[in-house]
């Protein structure tokens, strides 16, 4: 039963706690009985008994610490809210799995997100090995942090070239968010339309993808139903679906 696996993960903390972490280092200890199967297929498998334990590092800390609201593509993130893991644990794991980095000692929630960035956190959540850059964009220098990550991207179609450059410092709007989330789900984009109040704001190209996206959940509207499709995508935005499409590759 999945009582053996909550108690489990409550030994696996007092063995750490024993072993001389602080109490306080730990923020969650669950066990993943219905969350993020491992065997989608057979949910009662004991291969689906596991625990997750989160550890506060020191960018999870100070974001805690900050206190801010955000508006997390449909829903509202509280940094100080003692359930937000339940709530919303997107963020903490794409974190422990390093497809997220932070920012010095914060994660930068409220930025933008540039191409370039956008691109390198779909591609770890994909598990692409990167390709040596060869030099094909005028505007990507060999020594730039994402030029690997530039010359994968546009070699898998997450991202095209223009004129001979990649644009990769650009900021990602959330229209060319939901085309690189369908095309690093290896879907096409379809005809129709999501229904969102502002839908006239979506330019011709992105509507399909839009559609397509918000069919698959891996994109929501705000609050009032709309969309923003021309506003920047924040880091905190993209972490949500950047999560929501780990969580679909997993699935298959």
């Amino acid at each position: 039963n999945w009582n053996l696996s909550g108690d489990r993960a409550l030994s696996a903390r007092r063995v750490l706690e024993d072993a001389g972490m602080p109490q306080d280092k730990v923020m969650q200890v669950s066990a993943m009985a219905d969350q993020m199967l491992l065997d989608a297929k057979n949910p009662e498998s004991a291969g689906n008994r596991r625990i997750e334990i989160m550890v506060l590092t020191p960018a999870i800390r100070n974001i805690i610490r900050e206190g801010k609201t955000h508006q997390i593509d449909g829903m509202i993130y509280t940094s100080t809210n003692e359930n937000m893991l339940a709530m919303d644990t997107s963020i903490f794991r794409l974190y422990q799995k390093g497809i997220i980095k932070g920012n010095g000692d914060s994660l930068a929630l409220d930025e933008t997100v540039s191409r370039a960035e956008l691109a390198a956190m779909l591609l770890r959540a994909q598990g692409v090995t990167l390709s040596a850059y060869t030099g094909s964009f005028s505007d990507v220098a060999v020594s730039a942090w994402y030029a690997d990550t530039i010359e994968t991207a546009c070699r898998i179609g997450l991202v095209e070239g223009f004129d001979g450059k990649a644009r990769p410092e650009e900021r990602v709007t959330r229209e060319e968010m939901a085309k690189m989330l369908v095309k690093a789900l290896g879907r096409t984009e379809e005809r129709g339309t999501a229904g969102f109040s502002d839908e006239a704001q979506i330019s011709p190209w992105a509507r399909g993808y839009v559609q397509t996206a918000f069919v698959l959940g891996l994109i929501q509207g705000y609050e009032d139903n709309s969309f923003c499709p021309q506003n920047g995508l924040k880091r905190v935005e993209a972490m949500v679906v950047v999560y929501r499409l780990l969580t679909a590759l997993q699935a298959g």
